[in-house]
């Protein structure tokens, strides 16, 4: 027996079709990825730059950035682009 987060006991011969009535994604017309929808979301919300460093880690993430059309802001280190975001967001919103 399997305990379902409030939802009593589930015996292990039924855990199968409990679990795949969870996936929601399934319920979806058209399933999202999650760098796409975080950078559409930023994009309306009337960001334009991300700044950050490439690597190993993003790669594939940043490929999804000049489709929602947001311009990339690489920097060299984590201080350069803490400050550089830093001094961007004040030139854009200062005057």
């Amino acid at each position: 027996m399997v305990r379902s987060g409030g939802r009593g006991v589930i015996e292990p011969s039924n855990l199968g079709n409990v679990m795949a009535s969870d996936i929601r994604s399934a319920e979806l017309r058209q399933p999202v990825h999650l760098a796409d929808y975080l950078f559409k979301r930023l994009h309306e919300l009337g960001i334009r730059a991300v700044h950050g460093l490439p690597g190993d880690y993003n790669l594939v993430a940043l490929d999804y950035i000049p489709t929602n059309k947001l311009q990339w802001v690489g920097n060299c280190n984590e201080l350069n682009a803490g400050a550089s975001s830093a001094f961007f967001f004040l030139s854009a919103h200062v005057g």
